[in-house]
């Protein structure tokens, strides 16, 4: 038997470590935007939200999430836009998106929240010619124990005009681009830029200012040996300072 959640509620059904993140709270509004509430079904390991079946045909597109009580959220969004929809993208005729968004808590206190988008792009030419492309985005962020930022990787995928699938279908053949970041604080970073399919790598020395990049070093060598050993010995403290951290939160809840 299902039970009818205002959207503004399903956010408290979620782990404690995501309620307060908001790069979480945003993007799992951004997904679920069009809707007023989801269906609830409470299960033995959790819970499972999904669209509800009395919504204006107009108006949906499938939702699920599944929260475990071990504090995994998977997240699966699809959706469709229209020429009417997106008037900005005159020259298409419709979008089929997916969207999956995975958090997943570690017994350290450390948790990730990664996001992946695939969407096809039809767009006519003429009145025979049709063109469709293939769009692919990855993140993952990496927190610690204390919800500070510690790494992210973000990979854009090269479009893929070649694609004949009728629904999105993630594709990993795809050559992609990436850039991970290594907080060595909220004020400096190492990152790393790679390109998949013909070996390209730099990495850089940056200082951050409310997360935007305000200066740019490259990085080579001993310099940049010395940057990431610095990095690692930081993770390393705190992922020992989360471990003792939670062996303490287990005592004081069985007493």
């Amino acid at each position: 038997m299902s039970t009818s959640v205002k959207l503004d509620n399903v956010m408290d059904f979620f782990p404690e470590y995501l309620k307060d993140n908001d790069f979480f709270g945003a993007t799992f509004l951004s997904a679920v935007k069009p809707l007023k509430n989801l269906n609830l079904i409470k299960l033995r390991y959790g819970y499972y939200f999904f669209t509800p079946y009395n919504i204006d045909a107009d108006n949906y597109f499938p939702v699920s999430i599944s929260i475990s009580k071990k504090g995994t959220v998977e997240i699966d969004v699809e959706s469709q836009s229209t020429k009417e929809d997106n008037k900005e993208k005159s020259s298409s005729d419709y979008t089929k998106r997916k969207k999956q968004i995975l958090a997943v808590k570690e017994k350290d206190g450390s948790y990730s929240i990664s996001t992946r988008s695939v969407a096809l792009l039809n767009r006519v030419y003429g009145i025979f010619n049709m063109e469709t492309e293939q769009q692919q985005t990855f993140e993952k962020r990496n927190y610690d124990y204390n919800g500070e930022l510690a790494k992210t990787v973000v990979r854009a995928y090269d479009p893929n005009t070649k694609c004949t699938n009728e629904q999105p279908k993630w594709n990993d053949s795809i050559p992609y681009s990436e850039t991970t970041t290594y907080y060595l604080s909220p004020d400096d970073a190492i990152i790393e830029e790679t390109r998949s399919n013909n070996g390209y790598k730099r990495a850089y020395y940056v200082t951050l200012t409310d997360g935007k990049i305000v200066s740019k070093q490259e990085l080579t060598g001993d310099a940049y040996k010395e940057c990431f050993d610095k990095y690692e010995e930081k993770r390393y403290t705190v992922k020992s300072e989360g471990r003792i951290n939670n062996k303490q939160l287990r005592k004081e809840n069985k007493q």
